[in-house]
């Protein structure tokens, strides 16, 4: 796979080498083209590879990138493979069992590259047997694989893959990515989960969830809990309430230390949130502000929040 990779890219440089060289010489002429082709061809060269590139960024990956990158590499291979793996790889641990790299081709990100050079062939400036038949290989619907000398393991995409609405991977009550073999992922928010904390995340009170030392687990369980939950279990007192809605509250419930949270709105969705800011917020805005990573002044200027 890597061969056809070569032998692609290969067939679309001498393409463009031999057109530019042509123009080249046309302006250049014989008695000049000797001394300075080799430079002119090395500085040409970047230039017409970095402008292919961005004309097909720009035209075709724009729509083909964005669609198998965001899809596939985004939900699938960055998040779904790489904690695939960490799981299957402590099982084995735990097994002494023997374990199988996948291999570095064969798997869904390959399609990012394939896309790019299909560009090229649907254009007529490469023909190429064995990449028309890679094509055809990964209509299947090839997930990753574990190539060896005389077989090849095969892994189809999950099942089902549920996100929210920023495209990570999430479920508060089922598993987030699901595979034929009945092996499952639990996410929220994009965090992983596993499955004994998953399983009685609904029984766990605000002080247990600030108890959790990953801090990414704790603030995606503590967004998916009701502001009214957090009221009740904490009491707390109101700091700061700001014209643009946001409010500032601080207890002393937690630790027996004092702590500050802000409820605002989602200004799309009208949905209440609670979120958790420094101790040292002293104003509902500068705590949005601190959230925004901006400063009060830039956030006071802000006309549309999203």
């Amino acid at each position: 796979m890597s061969q056809v990779r070569s032998e692609v890219e290969s067939q679309v440089m001498n393409e463009v080498e031999n057109h530019v060289k042509s123009q080249v010489r046309n302006h250049v002429r014989s008695q000049v083209e000797s001394q300075v082709w080799n430079e002119v061809w090395s500085q040409v060269r970047n230039e017409v590879r970095n402008h292919v590139r961005s004309q097909v960024d720009s035209q075709v990956m724009s729509q083909v990138w964005g669609q198998v990158d965001s899809q596939v590499e985004g939900q699938v291979r960055s998040q779904v493979r790489n904690e695939v793996l960490s799981q299957v790889w402590s099982q084995v641990e735990s097994q002494n069992l023997i374990y199988f790299y996948e291999s570095y081709y064969g798997r869904a990100d390959d399609l990012s590259w394939i896309s790019y050079y299909d560009f090229f062939e649907r254009i007529g400036i490469i023909k190429h047997q064995e990449f028309n038949k890679l094509k055809g290989l990964f209509k299947c619907g090839i997930f990753t694989s574990i190539i060896q000398k005389d077989i090849c393991y095969i892994s189809r995409p999950p099942v089902f893959l549920k996100r929210d609405d920023k495209g990570r991977m999430h479920c508060i009550n089922d598993y987030a990515v699901f595979f034929k073999d009945s092996f499952g992922l639990h996410y929220i928010h994009g965090v992983y989960f596993e499955p004994n904390l998953f399983n009685k995340k609904d029984t766990l009170n605000i002080k247990q969830i600030l108890s959790l030392k990953n801090i990414e687990q704790r603030q995606a369980l503590l967004s998916i809990q009701k502001p009214e939950r957090l009221f009740d279990e904490l009491n707390p007192e109101l700091i700061d309430k700001s014209k643009r809605g946001n409010e500032l509250y601080s207890t002393t419930k937690l630790n027996n230390e004092m702590t500050k949270f802000l409820k605002y709105k989602c200004p799309s969705t009208g949905r209440e949130y609670v979120s958790f800011v420094p101790k040292e917020i002293r104003e509902a805005d500068e705590g949005m502000a601190w959230k925004y990573q901006i400063s009060k002044e830039t956030y006071s200027k802000l006309r549309i929040e999203t």
